[in-house]
């Protein structure tokens, strides 16, 4: 993979992050103080953008107290998600989907995406036609 599309494949964990915050935020008073989100990390190289946004302060400038919690697998996030140490796990979805076989109540906000040097991409949040969140035009 090309650095460009590492740098856009890397862009679309953060958009997914700030999504989901997004879904907190809305429950959250307008008040000054920053919404604070754990987030619980694989650590892989995928999410290093994650981790620079995080030291380089664009959450803390768009609202948000970011705390990281790195894990040495996806069952040991999931756990500690459902033990409410952690908000949100950034995991590969089959992980999330195999605890909710397990009985696990968790929701999935997933890509699916093919970064390319030049459009079109295929980077993209795909929701529910029934979901309460509404994103652009396309829906399943």
């Amino acid at each position: 993979m090309i650095m460009t599309s590492m740098s856009r494949a890397a862009g679309n964990i953060c958009r997914i992050i700030g999504f989901s915050a997004g879904l907190f935020a809305a429950s959250h008073a307008c008040a000054q103080a920053p919404l604070k989100l754990r987030v619980g990390n694989l650590k892989f190289s995928a999410s290093v953008d994650l981790w620079l946004a995080v030291k380089n302060g664009m959450f803390a400038k768009n609202g948000l107290e970011v705390t990281l919690t790195d894990f040495r697998n996806g069952q040991e996030c999931v756990a500690a998600q459902q033990a409410n140490s952690v908000d949100i796990c950034l995991l590969i979805p089959g992980i999330a989907m195999q605890a909710n076989e397990r009985g696990f109540d968790l929701t999935v906000v997933a890509q699916n995406e093919t970064a390319k040097t030049q459009g079109p991409d295929s980077g993209s949040i795909v929701v529910l036609k029934d979901s309460p969140f509404q994103i652009g035009r396309a829906h399943v």
